[in-house]
């Protein structure tokens, strides 16, 4: 039964039903321990427990189960998987945990690449973001390749999914700024105040920012690119525009 509840983590409705996802490899399972996640289910090979000793120690007393290759085949959704893979606990957020003043949080308007989800969680992380924010229609960041872009980042950096307009609302009234990166702005980035209280919002990969949410905004500007280039990867602006925040904040 435990072994069927973990191979249907791969779809998104039992995830959402079950509240939990799956982790794969060494690295995830010592970083989801080293987190404040609940680690709910281990299972691992023979092969892998004997190999790693440490891990062994690590998990001593969790839920764990000892399958063959093939069965944690089935569990994984990568083709070769690493020797153990475990669920965790999808953590739930309050938005007042985000009400922080001088806070700098990422609101992502509908990414749909979940690469690009687990790469934006990274930066994150790396670039002290304190949280980010995901409007209805984004791709799940629980999902096993968002899951393994984020290298980690999913256990370390508060994820707030269907954040509507009327929490972003809620954040402004509590002194937050909400600026947006867009390519029509006549501003750009490095004329921002990225200091204090702050929602910075990337983007749908293809259409940008919704009008919605353009209209939220206090402030527009655009990341200054080689005229011939049309745009940047959604990740990539993320990246960019994290390092000039944190140098501001520095």
């Amino acid at each position: 039964m435990a072994i069927k509840q973990a191979i249907r983590l791969k779809q998104k409705k039992y995830r959402q039903k079950e509240g939990r996802y799956l982790i794969e490899g060494h690295k995830m399972l010592r970083e989801a321990l080293i987190g404040p996640s609940v680690l709910e289910q281990v299972f691992l090979t023979r092969a892998s427990l004997e190999s790693d000793q440490l891990l062994a120690e690590a998990i001593y007393g969790a839920d764990c189960y000892l399958v063959d290759e093939r069965l944690l085949g089935l569990i994984c959704d990568t083709q070769t998987p690493q020797g153990v893979a475990a669920l965790v606990r999808i953590p739930e957020y309050d938005i007042s945990s985000l009400l922080k003043p001088n806070a700098m949080l990422l609101l992502l308007d509908q990414i749909q690449d979940p690469g690009n989800m687990g790469t934006i969680m990274r930066t994150a992380w790396g670039f002290s973001v304190e949280g980010v924010l995901l409007t209805p229609n984004c791709v799940d960041p629980f999902c096993p390749k968002a899951v393994r872009a984020t290298m980690g980042a999913i256990f370390h950096v508060p994820v707030k999914e269907d954040v509507s307009l009327e929490t972003l609302q809620e954040f402004k009234e509590n002194g937050f700024q909400i600026v947006g990166s867009t390519p029509a702005a006549d501003e750009t980035l490095f004329d921002q105040d990225l200091t204090g209280a702050r929602i910075i919002v990337v983007g749908n990969e293809s259409r940008g920012i919704g009008p919605d949410i353009l209209q939220l905004c206090d402030h527009q500007f655009k990341i200054p690119l080689n005229p011939r280039v049309d745009s940047l990867n959604a990740a990539m602006a993320c990246a960019i525009i994290a390092v000039e925040a944190l140098r501001q904040r520095s």
